[in-house]
């Protein structure tokens, strides 16, 4: 219904999926997430979890550098990526190609916003509990510090 909130029903879909005997579904549900929107950074961590509760570490740290190319201020997204690097023996080109794409990197905590308002929230909220508007939060974006002009 919305694929740009399917991420709120991940971990739901994941525990459910081999209870009705398919559990190959949710790495096809998130496979076409991606396809469908290719900015989507949440289906590369959850399908990058998938894959990691599977067996695959090395399946799941390409996905989690993917995700990390397209939000690289979600810190869930770096708590994945050493849960797979360590599985992985922490090789380090791994560690160099990690620490590549984040050396810039400026981390949030509450990256949801009111577009009326501006309250601030950890997670994606339907309602705003501060001026009560509805469907108003959107996930706020920074540039890295090197892509902003710096002004005298």
């Amino acid at each position: 219904m919305a694929p740009d909130h399917a991420y709120l029903a991940f971990d739901r879909l994941q525990a459910a999926y081999p209870l009705v005997q398919a559990p190959e579904r949710f790495a096809k549900l998130c496979r076409g997430l991606i396809a469908a929107s290719p900015q989507d950074w949440r289906a590369r961590l959850a399908l990058a979890r998938h894959h990691a509760a599977r067996g695959l570490p090395a399946d799941a740290f390409e996905l989690l550098l993917q995700a990390l190319s397209h939000n690289p201020h979600a810190l869930l997204i770096h708590q994945t990526v050493w849960n797979a690097l360590s599985s992985l023996g922490c090789p380090a080109e791994l560690i160099d190609r990690y620490l590549a794409l984040t050396r810039d990197v400026i981390f949030y905590l509450d990256p949801h916003i009111c577009t009326r308002c501006r309250y601030r929230s950890t997670e994606f909220l339907w309602q705003c509990p501060h001026c009560h508007e509805w469907n108003s939060f959107v996930e706020e974006r920074m540039a890295t510090a090197r892509d902003e002009e710096v002004s005298d």
